[in-house]
């Protein structure tokens, strides 16, 4: 009887638990991001970008990451997850310093869900 009721009661409603939210802006990009905890990328995002990058969301669905540390050996430049209509995402690798001026200068993406045009500077 005890292992029986162990699981709780599953046709009781879940409460939505407290969270926070951390919200910085962004001068460059003339806008907010919020904080996406890696725990809500898993499986979406290779863990080694995970454990490497901090990644934010701005105003609009594009997803950027920042290295924690841009001295890094292995992953000093920064990221950009691009939702694509079918479902899917694109990443994109792009320099740290220059992250700004190339999320500018982006192609659009095609009906097809393909970017056409790299980011040029």
């Amino acid at each position: 009887r005890v292992i029986l009721d162990a699981s709780g009661d599953w046709k009781r409603k879940r409460l939505p638990d407290p969270s926070l939210v951390i919200v910085r802006k962004n001068r460059d990009l003339g806008g907010r991001e919020t904080l996406v905890p890696p725990r809500l990328l898993a499986g979406v995002i290779p863990s080694a970008f995970l454990d490497s990058h901090s990644f934010w969301q701005g105003e609009g669905l594009t997803i950027r990451g920042y290295p924690n540390n841009p001295k890094d050996e292995w992953f000093p430049y920064a990221l950009e997850v691009v939702p694509l209509p079918n479902g899917g995402a694109e990443i994109v690798r792009r320099e740290a310093r220059r992250l700004t001026q190339l999320v500018m200068k982006t192609a659009p993406v095609a009906e097809d869900g393909i970017r056409r045009q790299e980011a040029t500077t």
